[in-house]
């Protein structure tokens, strides 16, 4: 987890493991740099409707609301701060998140904290639109402002 307020051009990262720190090595932290979990490498974590599991074998249906986690949105308002497990999903928004299913823009209906996971792992809840194609494996992506995540993610649609 990279602290909120590490964001600057130019910072450092040191790990410790068994009490032996790393050598300083010079990192560049950006305020946004959006990434979708996945299960098994491209297979998007996301929540149906009925909040089982999005699978080839569990699709959502065109117009259902899914939960997608990702991470990488950068800072929410109100701000979070380092190690934060929020409790309710209203907590922290955050604006200009948009979503794409099958290269159709999806109706963002949450965009936030993840209630019970540490600051920085963020819950996106959208519509699926009418007219995402069907199939096991069809595009996901979010992009805040001009950062877009990975364009490997991918739902089942139904």
């Amino acid at each position: 987890m990279v602290p909120y307020g590490a964001i600057h051009p130019n910072t450092t990262l040191t790990a410790t493991y068994q009490g032996q720190p790393s050598a300083v090595v010079p990192v560049i932290v950006q305020g946004a740099v959006p990434g979708i979990f996945t299960i098994g490498g491209t297979q998007a974590a996301v929540l149906n409707a009925d909040a089982s599991v999005n699978a080839p074998d569990n699709p959502s249906a065109r117009g259902s609301e899914v939960a997608i986690y990702a991470t990488g949105a950068g800072q929410t308002t109100p701000p979070m701060t380092d190690g934060q497990v929020p409790t309710a999903a209203s907590t922290s928004n955050i604006a200009g998140l948009t979503v794409t299913v099958g290269g159709q823009p999806a109706t963002v209906v949450y965009a936030g904290a993840a209630p019970g996971l540490i600051a920085g792992v963020v819950q996106i809840n959208v519509t699926i639109p009418p007219g995402t194609p069907a199939g096991s494996a069809i595009p996901i992506t979010f992009a805040v402002g001009a950062d877009a995540s990975q364009t490997t993610a991918t739902i089942a649609v139904k």
